[in-house]
């Protein structure tokens, strides 16, 4: 686990470069705007790992200022054991210099409603997070604090503490900023007790501002 964990973080890196080209900025006010860009990773063509924004198969919901008229949810899946090097992602855009200091400053909701049995493990979904005070691992999505999401019945909401060892590793100091960010999801069914191989994501949280859509 420890060698797949180091392999995502180096990826990553290489990412980030990618990830900045998607950074944007709002025109009201200036303020800055966040964005999620799914990518993949699978070098030997070995697995099918994907993620994508997906029309109908999210919440209804969007914060004030913002609209989702097509029920975008975020999928993510890695359709081969979780050994396999390979990994499906969301990369976050314009976060770069922000702190990670409050509770909950991470999370998203998830589906397990229906037909449809989440994958939410202890390793993935995650944050992958490089700040300036190193590298770190927030999550997986079983290491959250669960309850269920007020946007939607058969939704789950997670919420990440980075100073809470039990959800940050290592923790991540209240002084750091960010450097890159990234969902991450590299089990398979093997790693998930439900056997599910994909998991649905909405409501995507950093510093309480939340992304519905691409």
């Amino acid at each position: 686990m420890r060698l797949k964990l180091v392999l995502v973080a180096t990826l990553l890196t290489g990412l980030a470069g990618f990830a900045m080209f998607a950074v944007n900025v709002s025109a009201q006010g200036g303020a800055k705007a966040f964005k999620i860009s799914a990518s993949e990773f699978d070098p030997e063509h070995d697995c099918d790992a994907a993620a994508a924004w997906v029309k109908n198969i999210g919440l209804f919901f969007a914060p004030a200022g913002q609209t989702d008229n097509f029920a975008y949810g975020f999928l993510m899946h890695k359709l081969c054991s979780t050994d396999t090097s390979a990994a499906s992602f969301g990369l976050v855009s314009g976060v770069k210099g922000e702190f990670l200091n409050t509770p909950g400053a991470l999370g998203f909701d998830f589906k397990n409603v229906g037909n449809f049995t989440a994958h939410c493990g202890a390793g993935a979904p995650r944050f992958n997070v490089s700040m300036t005070d190193g590298f770190h691992f927030i999550g997986g999505c079983a290491n959250g604090t669960l309850s269920p999401s007020p946007r939607g019945t058969g939704w789950t909401q997670v919420r990440f503490d980075p100073q809470n060892p039990a959800q940050a590793f290592p923790i991540v100091a209240i002084s750091a900023t960010i450097n890159s960010l990234a969902l991450v999801f590299d089990e398979g069914s093997d790693s998930d007790p439900n056997g599910s191989p994909e998991i649905v994501l909405d409501n995507i949280v950093v510093n309480g501002r939340m992304v519905v859509k691409p």
